[in-house]
């Protein structure tokens, strides 16, 4: 499925390329995740919360192909993100706390409308996100395990201005759907809602 897609993309961009009134190019971007803080439990014995995320990085490519006055973007990035969480060990004599720490790297794949008024330029549309792997310090003695969902989908809307080759942007992005993250604890299945956000600040530099 990721070599299929990552095909499609490769192939947009060398056909926007080959038409002078559209561009390839690349990208730098940093984000900030908005994470519910909800709560995984295992009877009263264990608890995980999520404690704050740190922010992601990411980098690719993108096209740009004019269409009757305004342009589909699709895009190929590398994006990596960590998130920290509390493990509680509670018992009846004290609780232990740590911090254990996930790192998600995915292929997210924006697909956006853009309308260009002047030197600003304004997007919306659909995303997926393809999870390439997932490492975690859980370890055999925390009974924790990660359960990972390969393909998820949101949508991003944003504002950004160009002055030349150069364009600078800020976008938001949401969830479509309910999106689920599963925790094994010592061999039970529970759940989390995972529906995050976030803002991503981003530089480009297209070749026309």
């Amino acid at each position: 499925m990721k070599k299929v897609l990552i095909v499609i993309i490769a192939t947009v961009l060398s056909f926007s390329y080959s038409y002078s009134q559209n561009e390839i190019g690349i990208k730098l971007g940093l984000s900030s995740y908005d994470l519910p803080g909800k709560m995984y439990t295992d009877s009263k014995n264990l608890k995980i919360t999520i404690k704050d995320a740190s922010y992601g990085f990411q980098f690719g490519a993108f096209a740009r192909i004019g269409l009757f006055g305004f342009y589909i973007q699709p895009e190929l990035d590398f994006n990596s993100n960590t998130v920290h969480y509390k493990l509680e060990k509670l018992n009846q004599f004290d609780t232990l706390n740590s911090i254990r720490t996930s790192t998600y790297r995915n292929i997210d794949i924006p697909i956006l409308f853009m309308i260009s008024p002047s030197i600003f330029r304004l997007y919306a549309g659909p995303v997926g996100h393809y999870l390439i792997n997932g490492v975690s310090d859980f370890t055999e003695r925390d009974k924790v395990k990660e359960i990972l969902s390969n393909l998820k989908y949101g949508y991003q809307i944003g504002i950004g201005a160009s002055i030349k080759n150069i364009t600078l942007d800020i976008r938001y992005e949401g969830s479509i759907s309910r999106s689920i993250k599963t925790f094994e604890i010592d061999g039970k299945e529970f759940n989390l809602d995972d529906s995050k956000s976030r803002y991503i600040f981003s530089i480009w530099y297209g070749f026309k």
